[in-house]
């Protein structure tokens, strides 16, 4: 499990490097003035601003594919507590027997009820 979280980790902080830079500052356009449209400080302005498509597509795609697979860790940690609690029930039904159920259902029952609030 702890191999896992590492991993994840360190995915996570790769994502975080090859995510889009945002720029850091609003372009200033002052209204008043005349610009010419072909000079190279109106390109630098104008590609400040603009956002491409596809650029906002391959963002969205890249964090829907990370909350999947965080949803999918999730759910093979959950997957693997249920099998190792239902393997400790297995072990205890050996030892004791069937007659320590009934009493154990009613302790399982309250931890889970205090676990959720």
């Amino acid at each position: 499990m702890s191999s896992y979280k590492l991993s994840a980790i360190a995915e996570d902080y790769m994502h975080a490097t090859d995510e889009l830079q945002r720029p850091t500052k609003r372009p200033r356009i002052v209204p008043g003035l005349v610009i010419e449209e072909k000079s190279k400080t109106f390109r630098q302005l104008l590609q400040s601003i603009v956002v491409d498509g596809a650029d906002i597509i391959a963002a969205a795609r890249d964090a829907c594919q990370k909350s999947l697979n965080r949803l999918e860790a999730k759910d093979a940690v959950a997957n693997e507590k249920a099998k190792r609690e239902e393997e400790r029930v297995a072990e205890l039904k050996r030892i004791r027997g069937e007659k320590w159920l009934p009493s154990m259902a009613r302790e399982m029952q309250v931890e889970c009820q205090s676990q959720i609030t």
